[in-house]
C-alpha cells in the first residue's frame, strides 16, 4: 500500500512539475518578442530573444530533433544550410574581411538556431496566439523608439500594425476557443480596411494596400474556411488579389493626386511619378531603388554573390544616381548621402540573400515564396482555425517582406516565428487530407 501511495505521490509530482514546465514555456513564448527589444553588440547587433533562443537549445535537443523532423522544417533547414555554406565559399573567394563575414555567417546561423527552439516552443494552438499577442508590444515600442516626433513613420512601422492587431485580438481568440461565426471574420476584415483607408492619409501607402487585401482575404477566407483548394484556385486568386491590388494602386493615384489623402501624400505621389513613367508598375516599386540596385549586383554576379555586407561603390553610385533621377534627394546633399563604405543596397529578404551569398541564397528564398503560395495558403483554408487565421493574418505582409523588406536585426526571429507557425499549419492540413483518405476508403 505503501508503495502505491509513493508511486501516485511521485505521479502528482511529475504531472504537477509538467504543468509549471507548461505554464512556464507559455510565459516564455508571450515575453520572447518583447525580448527583441534589447540588444547588445558582439559581431554586429545580436538581440536578448535570439541568444536566449541558443542558449535554450541544447536543452531541448531530443524535442527539437522530434519538431524538425514533424513539422516540415528538416527541408527548411537542410536548404539553409546550403545558403549559409555558399555565403562562406563566396566570402572566402571575395576574401571578405572578418567582421564582415563573421556578421554575415552569423545572420544565417542565428536564423536557424532560432527556427529549431521555436518549432518546439511554438508547436500548439495555444503557443502561437500567445506569440501573436506577444508581438503587438515591441511593434508598438519599437516604433516609437526608432521614429521618435514623426507621427507618420511611426504609424508605417509599427503602431498601426500593433493597433490593428490589438483591436483585432479579442476576435481572433473567439477562433482559438471554437466561439465564432462569420461576423468575428466580418468584424477583422472591418477592422483591416478601416485601417487600411487611415493609413492612406498618414502617407503609409504599402501597409495601407497591404492592410486592405488581408481584409478581402479574410472575407474570402470566411467564405472557404474548411474547404479544399487546388493550384488553379490558389493561381486564379492570386490573379484576383493582384488586380484588387492594381485597382487599390490607381484610387490611391487618384485620391493622392486630387489631395484627398493630404498634402504630405499628393507631394510624395507627384514626386514619383515624375521620376518614372512606369504607371502602376512604377508605384509598386517606387522608392525601392535598391531592387533595381540589387538586380543589378545578381546579374553581375548571380552564382557566388557578391560576399557578407558586400560593399562595391559602383553599386552605391548608381543607387545614388536613381535617388538623383527621382528627385530624392539635392545636388547639395548628393555627396553627403552617399553610402561611405559602399555597402549594397538591396532592402529585400531574396535579393539581400542572392547578392551576398550568391544563387543558394535566393534559392532559399525563392522556395520559401513558393511553399507560401501553394503549401501553406491551401492548408489555411483546409484547416480553418485560430492558427489558420493568424498565418492567414501573416501571409501577405510575408510574401511583401520578402522582395521589399530587409532581412536583418530582429527580423531573423520574426521570420522563424512565421515559418513555424506556417509549418503548423501544414501539419494540421497534412493530417485533415489523410483522414479524409481513409474516410473515402
Amino acid at each position: 500500500m505503501s508503495s502505491l501511495t509513493a508511486g501516485l505521490n511521485a505521479s502528482f509530482y511529475y504531472d504537477r512539475m509538467d504543468r509549471n514546465f507548461s505554464r512556464a514555456g507559455d510565459f516564455l513564448v508571450l515575453l520572447l518578442p518583447s525580448l527583441g527589444l534589447l540588444k547588445f553588440s558582439l559581431i554586429g547587433e545580436l538581440f536578448f530573444n535570439e541568444v536566449l533562443l541558443v542558449l535554450l537549445l541544447p536543452f531541448m535537443a531530443s524535442s527539437a530533433l522530434a519538431s524538425i523532423k514533424i513539422r516540415r522544417i528538416f527541408i527548411i533547414l537542410i536548404m539553409a544550410l546550403l545558403w549559409l555554406m555558399s555565403q562562406i565559399v563566396t566570402d572566402i573567394y571575395r576574401g571578405t574581411v572578418t567582421e564582415d563575414f563573421l556578421r554575415g555567417w552569423s545572420k544565417i546561423i542565428f536564423f536557424m538556431a532560432s527556427l529549431i527552439s521555436l518549432a518546439v516552443l511554438i508547436s500548439t494552438p495555444k503557443r502561437v496566439f500567445l506569440w501573436f499577442a506577444g508581438c503587438i508590444v515591441p511593434l508598438f515600442f519599437r516604433s516609437i523608439g526608432a521614429f521618435s516626433g514623426d507621427f507618420f513613420t511611426v504609424w508605417k512601422f509599427g503602431t498601426g500594425a500593433a493597433i490593428l492587431s490589438l483591436i483585432s485580438l479579442p476576435w481572433i481568440y473567439m477562433f482559438f476557443k471554437d466561439q465564432y461565426d462569420k461576423k468575428s471574420l466580418f468584424v477583422i476584415a472591418g477592422f483591416y480596411f478601416f485601417i487600411g483607408i487611415l493609413s492612406f492619409f498618414f502617407n503609409s501607402r504599402s501597409f495601407a494596400g497591404l492592410s486592405i487585401l488581408t481584409g478581402l482575404i479574410i472575407l474570402i477566407f470566411s467564405r472557404y474556411k474548411w474547404k479544399t483548394l487546388g493550384t488553379r484556385s490558389i493561381i486564379l486568386g492570386s490573379i484576383l488579389i493582384a488586380f484588387v491590388g492594381l485597382v487599390i494602386l490607381q484610387i490611391y493615384s487618384v485620391g493622392s493626386s486630387e489631395g484627398i489623402f493630404g498634402e504630405v501624400a499628393k507631394q510624395k505621389y507627384e514626386m514619383q511619378k515624375s521620376s518614372n513613367n512606369q504607371g502602376l508598375i512604377g508605384l509598386v516599386v517606387g522608392g525601392r531603388s535598391e531592387i533595381l540596385v540589387s538586380t543589378e549586383a545578381i546579374f553581375d554576379s548571380p552564382v557566388l554573390g557578391h560576399g557578407s555586407w558586400a560593399k562595391d561603390f559602383k553599386y552605391t553610385a548608381l543607387y545614388q544616381e536613381l535617388l538623383w533621377e527621382k528627385t530624392l534627394i539635392n545636388e547639395n546633399s548628393l555627396n553627403a548621402s552617399a553610402s561611405v563604405d559602399g555597402l549594397i543596397p538591396s532592402h529585400s529578404y531574396l535579393f539581400g540573400a542572392w547578392v551576398e551569398a550568391g544563387l543558394l541564397g535566393g534559392i532559399f528564398w525563392i522556395y520559401i515564396f513558393l511553399i507560401s503560395i501553394f503549401r501553406v495558403l491551401p492548408a489555411i483554408f483546409l484547416v480553418g482555425n485560430g492558427v489558420a487565421l493568424i498565418a492567414l493574418l501573416a501571409l501577405p505582409g510575408w510574401i511583401w517582406n520578402i522582395f521589399f523588406s530587409p532581412f536583418g536585426a530582429n527580423v531573423r526571429v520574426d521570420a522563424a516565428a512565421v515559418i513555424v507557425i506556417f509549418s503548423v499549419v501544414m501539419i494540421s492540413g497534412d493530417r485533415i487530407r489523410t483522414n479524409n483518405r481513409l474516410n473515402v476508403q
